[in-house]
Parts: structure tokens; C-alpha cells; sequence
């Protein structure tokens, strides 16, 4: 088994609001990813929310993170995900309240 630590979404911004937008998809010819860090960061003038979730094929789409909300200038990193494991195929998504407005900045391992 083979492990890849890398950067897994570099300050990638939602184009949509209140829309889940798939941000990482776990290599399908893998085992699998494990996050390690995700931190969202808000660079606005106000407090923005977002929300986080992990799809697998055929599966719903419930949040890890239901809205939370992130103070105008602050950064989070919310331990609801740091640690989850995406199998092969699985996507991260993420929704903010209001387009290009949360840059997210996710780390893992990528296991073959």
C-alpha cells in the first residue's frame, strides 16, 4: 500500500450560492483518501456560512458540516471532517450562503 500526502483543493472559491459544488474527487483507480485538514477561509467584509459533506455513489447528500457560520476576515477548521475517509470515486462537496465568497484549502492522503 502506497501513500500520498498532498494538497488536496487549493483555495478553491463556490461559483454558486446555496448550491453543494464538488470541490475533490477521490481518485476512482485508489483506495481511497483520508482527509487530514480542511480550513475554510472568509475574506469578505461579512460573516459568510458554508456548509461540507462527502459523497459516495448513490448516496445522499447530508452535510458533515450543516451551516456554520464564519465571522467577516476569520478562518475555520472544523473537526467534522479532519480524519474522514472518501473511498475511491467519493466527492467533497461544499455550499456557501453566497458565491466566491469562502476559500477552501483541504490536505489528505491518497492511498493506493
Amino acid at each position: 500500500m502506497a501513500v500520498t500526502n498532498t494538497q488536496l483543493v487549493d483555495n478553491k472559491q463556490t461559483t454558486l450560492a446555496d448550491t453543494p459544488e464538488s470541490v475533490y474527487t477521490s481518485p476512482p483507480t485508489q483506495k481511497g483518501t483520508l482527509i487530514t485538514n480542511f480550513t475554510a477561509a472568509n475574506s469578505t467584509a461579512i460573516d459568510r456560512t458554508y456548509k461540507a459533506f462527502i459523497v459516495t455513489s448513490g448516496s445522499a447528500i447530508i452535510p458533515l458540516v450543516p451551516a456554520r457560520t464564519i465571522l467577516k476576515g476569520e478562518t475555520d477548521t472544523p473537526p467534522e471532517v479532519a480524519g474522514q475517509f472518501m473511498p475511491a470515486s467519493a466527492q467533497l462537496y461544499v455550499e456557501t450562503n453566497a458565491a466566491t465568497s469562502i476559500s477552501f484549502t483541504v490536505s489528505g492522503r491518497e492511498i493506493s
